[in-house]
């Protein structure tokens, strides 16, 4: 078998732990070859040693020039230099996203040389008619930030960025601790959620816009993929402790991650539904500002219920929870608009743009 050389050595070490307790002194520190062979085991842990294996290279390595000491210095510098290469990374692709951005976008429609003058028309007419739900209710800023819309908005964000936090912070730790995978398998299995979270984003948004297309109302179009995605996400989750395969957990997790993408967009589109123009950046910032306290309260949250509350299971319970109240929010506090008075314009066919 691929651990048996470290197996070995890690039952060794066990033996010789329990000879020493016994004469009430202290183990001795590993050596260089047994450092090496936790940190092989350390890259593919065997089922249920990942947190022993941690315990080894953090407390039983000698300190000072020992050789033990520079097996594990030469170790952890390597993961240092991954480590800092991966915000390299990503801070270059966010770059050439951003060159992207600018060389593509526009401040308005008018602006952009792909857009003709036939669907210049097509927009400005469509926004004419547009009227949002909460227009010319009487009050200023204020009393627009403090409308129970605007809470229940605020309370749907809140929901999907905590089950959003609970994935970002616990997901690797679950499959490792929870699902037993070796941390190699982890940082491939934990990339197959996101992927879905992305093919959610974007299909979200296509599916709102089909549903405006089909009801002829924009709150009910963005409102129902708002609550639909998060639902949807919550749902699964709650189903997760559920399930004891591998499998089974990686397929609900991943189907959690896919629709809860599909809410938070929904939610922003919702506000301007909602909200006179004017209106709707304060407002947008106001429910974000509000949704964004799950950043700081669902990592920790968590690990007191994983801590203390009965592992794993509570904390998908409690975050499965949350998401249902942010739907229910939703649902009683963001009115139904009727049907808008006058459909949309038929778009006229572009001659010289697409």
């Amino acid at each position: 078998p691929t651990h048996y050389p470290g197996v070995v050595m890690l039952e060794a070490y066990r033996h010789h732990v329990a000879e020493r307790a016994a004469l009430g002194i202290p183990p001795l520190p590993l050596s260089a070859q047994q450092t090496a062979d936790v940190i092989e085991l350390l890259k593919n842990p065997p089922q249920g040693e990942a947190e022993f294996l941690l315990d080894l290279l953090t407390h039983r390595v000698p300190a000072g020039v020992d050789d033990a000491a520079k097996v594990k210095a030469s170790y952890l510098a390597a993961i240092a230099l991954g480590w800092r290469w991966s915000f390299v990374i990503i801070a270059a692709l966010g770059f050439l996203w951003l060159g992207a951005w600018l060389l593509v976008m526009r401040d308005t429609p008018s602006a952009h040389p792909r857009v003709d003058e036939a669907e210049r028309r097509y927009i400005a007419e469509s926004r004419a008619r547009h009227v949002p739900l909460e227009s010319g209710r009487e009050g200023g800023m204020v009393k627009a930030l403090l409308r129970p819309s605007t809470f229940a908005v605020a309370a749907g964000l809140f929901a999907a960025n905590y089950v959003i936090y609970f994935f970002l912070s616990w997901l690797p730790s679950y499959f490792v601790s929870a699902q037993h995978f070796s941390f190699a398998a982890m940082s491939l299995i934990t990339s197959l959620p996101w992927l879905g979270g992305a093919l959610g984003y974007a299909v979200g948004g296509l599916v709102s816009d089909a549903l405006l297309k089909w009801t002829g109302n924009g709150l009910i179009a963005r409102k129902a993929v708002a609550m639909g995605g998060l639902g949807v996400a919550a749902a699964a989750v709650l189903m997760v402790p559920l399930v004891h395969g591998q499998g089974s957990a990686v397929a609900l997790v991943t189907l959690a991650i896919t629709f809860l993408m599909a809410s938070p967009q929904a939610n922003w589109a919702l506000t301007q539904e909602l909200v006179e123009p004017e209106k709707v950046g304060a407002v947008s910032g106001f429910a974000h500002f509000l949704s964004n306290f799950s950043g700081m309260i669902a990592p920790a949250v968590t690990g007191f219920a994983i801590e203390y509350g009965g592992g794993y299971t509570a904390s998908f319970v409690l975050t499965g929870l949350v998401g249902v109240v942010g739907v229910l929010a939703m649902l009683v506090l963001v009115p139904n608009s009727p049907p808008a008075s006058a459909a949309l314009p038929i778009r006229p066919v572009a001659s010289g743009g697409d």
